[in-house]
């Protein structure tokens, strides 16, 4: 299989394209699914899109913010502008809305390319998603896929890119899914690791664990794994010129001289910095960026959905600080929407944490960016980070109104603590322990 560098052409209209690159996650033997591959980012050697898709299996996994979701979806739009059948899959929407999973108009073209007989791309976004309404939501995407697939005979000329964020994949368990259900179309005999000689641009890929009883088992033949690599001082540069900063040069000594590293390896979170600057002609403190990002993800800069769908601004980080107070000591990450999903019974009742709030009200806090789509009725935030801030002024205003802070405190410490698995039963079955915590911590 050739690594030679295949030329893509097209851009789609806003996408920034950074040249981005991945490196090879050489896994190794002693894999299991508790893994730390985070810590395998960019030991490998760095591989282009344009290198990466003449496999016909590949694993992408990225951090949060990585920007993955776009680098694919541009993926299939170069890759149709030379001519090749692409198609950008929404995973989580396989198993039970096939035809949703598509770009609009895309999935006529997929079956096009299914009664045909050449080659395609299939781009498969993402195994976290998949798995946000349930675990076993993945395995029945791939299992779906995998049918529509051997029906027509069509694996054996499908190159499929599959992502995940890097925290949701496990390494040996979804190897062997993936390996079963989507085999490569010409595995090779024969049992080594990638470790074995890295160098090595014929490798096979396939990678060993061990069993029960000792002895290797192959896992993955085939299959490229790699991580999409943190942007670059020249990527940044480039990226903020593309954004409207003239004096690049300015601004990378700026984020060096503050130590703002840190917010501008990933798109997403550059993107805040690059706004940041523009408004302000400098890189803000850590509170400055953290404040200033909430609140134009709270902010609907649509104005006439903005005028149609009133919510005061302080009245937004009101409820969003609520909702990452109640993701945080209870460990629920997913949020139900208000007339979601029949039957729904996953995730926080946000209805049950804002009592004064209507429907309607809560249905626009959580459209808000700063807050991931709705899937299956559920949404989540969009970022960790943004979540444990919002959570923090949560905690600083109540400790900041209630006449006794020792009396605050032991709700999260000490003897009258809750446990994780009652603060996880308690905010979701009954709504009125949030509100009477809240009174106690302020009597």
């Amino acid at each position: 299989m050739t690594n030679a560098l295949i030329p893509l052409t097209g851009v789609s209209s806003d996408f920034v394209d950074l040249g981005r690159t991945l490196s090879d996650i050489s896994l190794g033997n002693g894999l299991s699914d508790d893994t730390d591959l985070q810590s395998m980012l960019g030991r490998g050697r760095g591989r282009t899109w344009g290198q990466l898709i003449s496999e016909m299996r590949v694993i992408v996994l990225a951090v949060a913010g990585a920007g993955k979701t776009r680098e694919i979806e541009d993926l299939a739009r170069r890759l149709r502008a030379d001519g090749k059948p692409a198609f950008f899959i929404r995973l989580e929407r396989v198993a039970n809305h096939f035809e949703l999973a598509f770009e609009p108009g895309m999935h006529k073209s997929f079956q096009d390319w299914l009664a045909g007989g050449e080659e395609g791309w299939l781009l498969l976004d993402s195994v976290d998603e998949a798995r946000l309404r349930h675990p076993a939501d993945f395995e029945l995407a791939v299992l779906s896929m995998s049918y529509i697939l051997a029906t027509v005979g069509a694996s054996s000329r499908a190159h499929i890119i599959l992502t995940s964020r890097i925290g949701a994949w496990r390494p040996v368990t979804d190897l062997v899914l993936c390996r079963d259900l989507l085999p490569h179309p010409t595995p090779r005999s024969g049992r080594r690791t990638i470790v074995e000689n890295p160098d090595d641009s014929t490798q096979d890929g396939f990678e060993t664990v061990e069993d029960a009883d000792g002895k290797a088992e192959e896992i993955a033949p085939g299959f490229a794994v790699v991580g999409l690599e943190e942007l670059t001082d020249v990527q940044i540069g480039k990226f903020a010129a593309a954004k409207g900063i003239s004096n690049t040069h300015a601004f990378l000594e700026e984020i060096e001289r503050k130590d703002a590293t840190a917010f501008a390896r990933r798109p997403q979170d550059l993107e805040d910095v690059v706004q940041f600057w523009r408004e302000n002609g400098r890189i803000g403190t850590r509170w400055e960026m953290m404040s200033a990002n909430v609140a134009r993800r709270l902010t609907e800069r649509d104005q006439t959905r903005a005028e149609a769908a009133k919510l005061s601004p302080e009245r937004a980080r009101e409820g969003a600080r609520t909702l990452a107070a109640a993701t945080t000591l209870s460990g629920v990450q997913v949020i139900r929407v208000p007339d979601g999903a029949s039957g729904l019974d996953e995730g926080i009742d946000a209805s049950g944490l804002l009592p004064s709030w209507s429907s309607a009200e809560i249905g626009i806090l959580l459209q808000r960016p700063i807050f991931d789509p709705a899937i299956y009725g559920t949404v989540r935030f969009h970022h960790r980070s943004v979540r444990e801030f919002l959570a923090a002024e949560w905690f600083a205003d109540l400790l900041a109104k209630a006449p006794s802070r020792l009396g605050s405190e032991q709700l999260f410490s000490g003897r009258n603590s809750a446990s994780r698995s009652q603060l996880h039963c308690f905010v979701r079955c009954c709504p009125g322990w949030w509100r009477r915590i809240t009174v106690s911590a302020r009597a």
